[in-house]
């Protein structure tokens, strides 16, 4: 498909002016106006006078200088219809998961965005993939329409009274007299939304709502209600090509894109500052295989791939919880049996911070699929000295040469000699008489 808009920047079929039709008042939020997408198939346009943020970093190459950014946003409120046929949009601005060795007694997380309803539905996915294949597999995170029917509506969509606005949190407290709160565990708002099935959290105590935040998961999907329910819905971009819609793809690490967060031990007990930032309880530090794009092009190797040198800190990360604020508060140990999120029993909820999806079954495997800690101490690699660059020469002032006859002239003079035994370390170009 080829199209091209008119001198004024209008007619252009893959981006229409039409989806940037003039701005009316929100009817949530009157002070407000936003822009309603005419074909939220097609792509809107920016127009003149809009207000563009880029973030990113200044450039120079071959003296011409760039701004490479690496996200850009228009400041314009837009909207699309909630009506068939029409496709919506999705964006994660914000998230985080506590990392193990989860010394605060607790694993909190944050996933918030927004969408292009004025009421938000989205529904959210950990990633985790398997040592043989590297295959995605996704299993239930989160759901803003179930955490507004197990808790009430804005607290999770329209929040603080921002259409689009979603946000879900969770706080799941270690110490056993703590009853399960619908506001920050994930059991009650996951049962609460039929799209995810039934049998969820099946106990609904410690161990069942833990595991649905670990192990850490590497990548987040969001989707939006009606991406699930009208998953062929396309979107066509400026070159004629099927776009994404309804989802968003979120990426998490240490520093990267959602953070896996690591806790600030002088916050929690000033005595824990000398204790290592742990890094065996990331599953994909132990084996890199489960990682995106973890395997070789050839295929994935038969055994774990840890870190090569691994940062290994010499604690257990399934144990770090126990006592250190609350007594008998530490990670949940009991068993699990979650058909969601696991196809065997896992004797002890511990162990799912070292579990990994098991390929045969497509699912995590109880006790069969655990990863071996402590990691293996990679073969000892001998450092090679590094030879020294030879020495520059020492430049000296040259010998004094060797007069070897004089000759009269009118108004001259002829002088011979011998240059000096020594030229100081660096070639002698000219002499100049004194």
């Amino acid at each position: 498909m080829t199209a091209q808009a008119n001198p004024d920047g209008s007619g252009d079929i893959l981006c229409p002016t039409t989806n940037r039709p003039a701005p009316t008042t929100d009817p949530l939020l009157a002070h407000s106006l936003v822009v309603t997408a005419g074909d939220s198939r097609r792509l809107a346009p920016i127009m003149l006078g809009d207000s563009v943020l880029a973030s990113g970093s200044f450039e120079t190459v071959n003296s011409v200088q760039f701004l490479s950014t690496w996200a850009t946003s228009v400041g314009v409120k837009m909207e699309t219809k909630s009506v068939a046929g029409q496709p919506d949009y999705v964006i994660m601005n914000k998230m985080f998961i506590d990392a193990p060795d989860f010394q605060p007694q607790r694993v909190k997380s944050l996933f918030e965005g927004n969408t292009t309803h004025d009421v938000s539905d989205v529904m959210i996915w950990s990633v985790h993939r398997d040592p043989a294949k590297n295959a995605a597999h996704e299993f239930p995170l989160a759901t803003s329409t179930g955490c507004d029917t197990a808790v009430g509506k804005g607290l999770c969509t329209q929040v603080d009274g921002i259409p689009t606005a979603w946000r879900i949190k969770y706080d799941v407290d270690f110490r056993p007299t703590v009853p399960v709160n619908p506001s920050l565990f994930p059991c009650p708002q996951l049962q609460a939304d039929a799209r995810f099935g039934t049998g969820l959290c099946p106990v609904g105590g410690l161990e069942d709502n833990f595991s649905v935040l670990s192990p850490e998961p590497h990548e987040v999907q969001v989707r939006t209600g009606t991406k699930i329910a009208n998953p062929n819905l396309q979107t066509i971009d400026l070159l004629g090509n099927p776009a994404t819609n309804g989802q968003y793809l979120f990426p998490m690490g240490m520093g990267l894109g959602g953070a896996i967060d690591v806790p600030a031990l002088g916050e929690i007990n000033a005595s824990l500052l000398g204790n290592p930032t742990g890094f065996s309880g990331i599953t994909w530090n132990l084996d890199r295989r489960l990682s995106p794009n973890g395997c070789l092009p050839s295929g994935c190797e038969a055994t774990p791939q840890p870190l090569d040198p691994f940062p290994f800190e010499g604690v257990d990360p399934r144990t770090q919880a126990a006592n250190v604020l609350f007594a008998g508060a530490g990670v949940p140990s009991g068993n699990y049996n979650d058909p969601h999120f696991t196809a065997s029993p896992l004797t002890n909820a511990q162990n799912r911070i070292l579990s990994f999806v098991d390929p045969a079954v497509n699912n995590f495997n109880g006790d069969k699929s655990i990863l071996a800690w402590p990691p293996a101490t990679p073969a000892a690699k001998p450092i090679s000295s590094t030879p020294s660059s030879p020495s520059a020469p020492l430049i000296t002032a040259p010998g004094t040469p060797t007069i070897t006859g004089v000759t009269a002239g009118n108004s001259q003079a002829t002088v011979t000699f011998t240059p000096p035994a020594s030229n100081g370390g660096s070639a002698i170009t000219s002499f100049t008489a004194g």
